[in-house]
């Protein structure tokens, strides 16, 4: 059982963004290891949810695709949007620079992957999926690099730290 101050730890930001950032690192260790067959297999491994009448059997990526991404966007969308009615980014410009930085983030990354992955005739092969777990890994070392900087200069602490109460 985790003890007390574990589970403190676990609730703050700085915490749970190092159990996600750690369970990340993990993933992409075991994918990459010898042991990537098992990976595979655990990442497709059928698990069924029966409650009530609703019964539904998908993979683990799968609950993953279906149910926590969804919770996930849904608990970032409804934070973002608290944050720009009446935080931090009420203001247009707070808003500006994590807007163009977003913007910049999907550019930046599609340019890299169209430069990868053109084939001979100019055409991408592919296109790429988005990886929502960057936003909370990068929160996530936010949290974790600045502990004590006041919100509205998380970005740039060139302030004196706030005290801790």
């Amino acid at each position: 059982m985790a003890s007390r101050s574990t589970l403190a730890f676990l609730r703050t930001e700085a915490g749970s963004g190092l159990l996600l950032a750690g369970m990340a690192a993990l993933a992409i260790l075991w994918a990459n290891s010898p042991w990537a067959a098992e990976y595979a297999a655990f990442v497709s491994y059928a698990l069924p949810v029966r409650i009530g009448p609703f019964a539904e059997t998908l993979s683990v990526g799968g609950w993953v695709r279906t149910a926590l991404m969804p919770i996930f966007f849904l608990v970032v969308g409804l934070k973002i949007k608290q944050e720009i009615v009446r935080g931090e980014l009420s203001n247009p410009r707070r808003l500006a620079l994590p807007v163009l930085a977003a913007a910049g983030g999907v550019l930046g990354a599609a340019l890299v992957f169209l430069a990868v992955n053109l084939g001979e005739d100019g055409v991408a092969q592919a296109w790429p999926a988005a990886v929502p777990t960057d936003a909370s890994i990068a929160l996530a070392l936010v949290a974790v690099a600045a502990p004590d900087c006041p919100p509205r200069s998380a970005l740039c602490c060139s302030r004196s730290p706030s005290p801790r109460t």
